[in-house]
């Protein structure tokens, strides 16, 4: 009787790890989906545009986030939404990051008006300090947002940066690029959100 026992328990211990191992599955199909194109670790020098849906039937909302500005006020994604926002996840450590933010500093410049940039450091996992004295030394001038509790990144899984999320003006998900840019992709992508075109595949 007690061997009958223990048979059951490990039946039951058995099909629990079953289980857990098919959840493992689902969510890494469903993270691989999330980002298809990207691979390697954090800091990706080279990275692809994964368009997010040409029909209404395939968008994307994007995901709210709330991060801190410059004077240390709460303000969210959502409250850009009516223009296209162009988002883009950076850390002062991270070297392919740093190679970009002059070509988004230009970007800012060239699209004034038409496109919301912002350009949120990854504050949890950085620190406050650094990101201001990068910005300072570089004299960047595109606005820059601090993500202090991890949780602006967390809504766009930002396992690899650098990751630049592109939105329309309905605050549907156009597409996302994992990894640094050039200047010409960069200002391709931007030309067209700001347009309305479907993003070029780079």
């Amino acid at each position: 009787m007690e061997k009958g026992n223990t048979d059951r328990k490990k039946l039951i211990i058995a099909a629990a790890v079953l289980a857990g191992a098919v959840l493992l599955v689902i969510a890494a199909n469903a993270l691989y989906g999330r980002f298809s194109g990207g691979a390697g670790v954090a800091g990706v020098e080279d990275g692809s545009t994964a368009e997010e849906g040409s029909g209404a039937e395939n968008t994307e909302r994007a995901a709210d986030f709330e991060v801190l500005d410059a004077d240390m006020n709460r303000t969210s994604l959502s409250s850009r939404f009516g223009r296209p926002v162009i988002v883009n996840f950076w850390a002062s450590w991270c070297g392919p990051c740093m190679s970009e933010l002059g070509h988004f500093d230009e970007a800012c410049r060239k699209y004034e008006g038409r496109i919301e940039f912002m350009m949120v450091n990854l504050t949890s996992e950085d620190s406050m300090d650094n990101a201001k004295e990068v910005v300072s030394e570089g004299g960047y001038t595109f606005p820059v947002y601090y993500d202090t509790d991890g949780t602006a990144g967390a809504a766009y899984l930002t396992m690899y940066i650098p990751v630049t999320v592109f939105i329309d003006e309905n605050g549907n998900v156009s597409g996302t690029h994992i990894g640094s840019m050039d200047a010409e992709t960069l200002d391709s992508l931007a030309g067209a959100l700001a347009e309305g075109r479907p993003l070029p595949e780079n």
